[in-house]
């Protein structure tokens, strides 16, 4: 477990550590673009995240997680590379693109690649803490980042400033290759029996692989693999389908070879009544064919245990159901692993797969990834917009994540209250501070129960709307370090929101639930934008601060009721 903390510091600590953050904006001033031009490539860049958030999302869930990862490090490299071989605005604008592409393939990929990693290890209670880890090294880095930006360029100008950020964007590309390639934890399952918070096919226990019934063809996926379960094929509505439950079975089909009693519908099926000799089964490779298991063999199947004679690849004359060629993705064979007929009861809990080729789903072709891609996109929004604790999961993260697009404005506050430019940059390190210390501390806060929590994040609120009242009055450093007590309190709960989150999250469409509260979250950051530009006509940098303080305590008094339980 300390190796994959180390690692996951590693790599969001590396992110951000790119000294040419503190001197983009005058390097493209200083290469002849107008004020106006520089807001158009921000909203160039913006435009671009915010268009593929959720799309890049769906991708995550389709293909290799760490993949995308190691492909999101070579696009941030490229960035700073464009820039300096192309310094004109057309250069500038292609490399923000490219920035926006690899932002959007980054976001949730992480959180979704961790979370099914520390499932796999049974350990999802350390999942906050790492994340706070992570956070905090990601804030430690801005800062020296940006503190290395002016002696590089005294030494060598923007060209050593640039080539230094592409190396450690280089090297943050490797952290993700030291990334563990985590299965993913269950598959895509259809979540119209969620709605509301119900119970459903893929209800289970939170935070753990989701035990299912049994279903024919079932699998284990390996996430290299970017194909939907086959149980897909068996539902013939596009999604996983388990025919037990959602098809009532005719009696001639329900009915068991012998005298015992049914098995209860939904159940899982013990493999034999009692104790026998019986040889192990052996199932031949089901090739895929146009013909589908129709819904009353595919039930027979589910609810009637295994006869105790031998079964072999020829046919069995004593079987009284055949069951049909299973329909998987296009020109692609299943292999299904045998069982024994004197075998545990199963718990159909998907596990993640020990080696390749154990049970895994062939490679896929690309209308097969693009179906598979297409169902995962569907499947996450509509967990995301059906689930009544994913949605309000996905609410809460997203405005308390966004509303941190007020400490684009912490220099001018400072400047505000009178602040030199040199002082107000030691003040932003005040309030760096205090969002390191509230990411450290949401492993523990992460126990908390949600009226702790949202006690917590109003004192912080109101303690960050007292400071930044001050701060217009000259206090700078009182104000300064209520302000960081603010802002650390809501990292705190933010990182604690993400947690919870990715514990209600039951689809194999993770990523894609994670990136629409990303997608969300550029949102409130482009409302708070448009609130300072409004309000900062006619009301002081302060006062204007002190209102947007106001959506901290709003975000305190949502924490009890949409903060998703915890997994216990």
């Amino acid at each position: 477990m300390r190796g994959l903390r180390l690692r996951a510091v590693a790599f969001k600590g590396s992110r951000d550590l790119l000294p040419i953050y503190g001197l983009y904006g005058v390097f493209f001033a200083d290469h002849g673009l107008s004020t106006a031009q520089i807001s158009l490539l921000l909203a160039i860049w913006s435009v671009t995240a915010f268009v593929l958030e959720v799309p890049s999302g769906a991708w995550a869930d389709t293909v290799s997680r760490r993949g995308l990862l190691i492909l999101s490090g070579l696009l941030q490299a490229a960035v700073f590379a464009i820039w300096l071989l192309a310094p004109s605005f057309g250069g500038f604008a292609v490399g923000f693109v490219v920035w926006g592409i690899a932002g959007s393939i980054e976001s949730g990929t992480f959180e979704a690649l961790l979370y099914d990693d520390l499932v796999a290890r049974d350990a999802v209670g350390e999942y906050a803490s790492i994340m706070g880890w992570a956070r905090a090294a990601q804030e430690a880095t801005v800062l020296v980042a940006i503190a290395s930006a002016g002696p590089l360029y005294a030494w060598g100008g923007y060209a050593l400033v640039g080539w230094v950020s592409v190396g450690f964007a280089v090297l943050h590309m490797l952290t993700a290759v030291a990334l563990p390639s985590a299965p993913v934890a269950v598959s895509v399952g259809d979540v119209e029996g969620l709605e509301d918070g119900e119970s459903g096919p893929l209800s289970g226990a939170i935070g753990s692989p989701v035990t299912e019934p049994p279903r024919w063809g079932s699998v284990v996926m390996d996430e290299a693999d970017p194909v939907a379960a086959p149980p897909a094929a068996v539902g013939g509505q596009g999604r996983p389908s388990n025919a037990s439950c959602d098809v009532e079975p005719s009696a001639s089909d329900s009915a068991p070879p012998t005298q015992e009693p049914p098995v209860a519908e939904c159940a899982p099926t013990p493999r034999s009544a009692a104790p026998t000799s019986a040889a192990p089964v052996i199932a031949a490779p089901v090739t895929a064919a146009p013909t589908a298991v129709t819904p009353a063999s595919a039930a027979s199947v589910a609810a009637t245990p295994l006869a105790a004679a031998p079964i072999s690849a020829a046919p069995v004359k004593a079987a009284p159901t055949t069951v049909a060629p299973v329909t998987a993705t296009p020109a692609t064979a299943i292999p299904i692993a045998a069982t024994s007929s004197t075998a545990a009861p199963s718990t159909g809990e998907v596990k993640p797969s020990s080696a390749r080729g154990s049970g895994e789903i062939g490679r896929a072709s690309l209308p097969g990834i693009l179906q598979s891609y297409v169902e995962v996109l569907r499947v996450g929004i509509d967990e995301a917009l059906r689930v009544k604790r994913v949605r309000r999961g996905v609410l809460l993260g997203a405005l308390l994540y966004g509303i941190t697009a007020f400490d684009e404005y912490f220099g001018l506050l400072a400047v505000s209250g009178g602040a030199s430019a040199g002082m107000s940059a030691v003040l932003l390190g005040v309030v760096v501070v205090g969002s390191l210390v509230g990411s450290t501390l949401a492993g523990r806060a992460e126990t908390w129960s949600a009226r702790v929590l949202s006690v917590v994040l109003f004192a912080g609120g109101a303690i960050f709307i007292a400071g930044a009242l001050v701060v217009g009055i000259g206090w700078l450093w009182v104000g300064f370090v209520a302000i960081g007590i603010g802002y650390g309190a809501d990292f705190t709960a933010e990182v604690v929101a993400g947690a919870r989150l990715q514990e209600a999250i039951e689809s194999r469409a993770r990523a894609t639930v994670t990136s629409i509260s990303g997608l969300l979250s550029e949102i409130v950051a482009l409302a708070v934008f448009g609130f300072v530009a409004l309000t900062s006509t006619f009301l002081s940098m302060s006062l204007t601060m002190a209102l947007l303080g106001v959506i901290l305590l709003l975000g305190a008094v949502m924490i009890p009721t949409w903060l998703p339980p915890r997994a216990d």
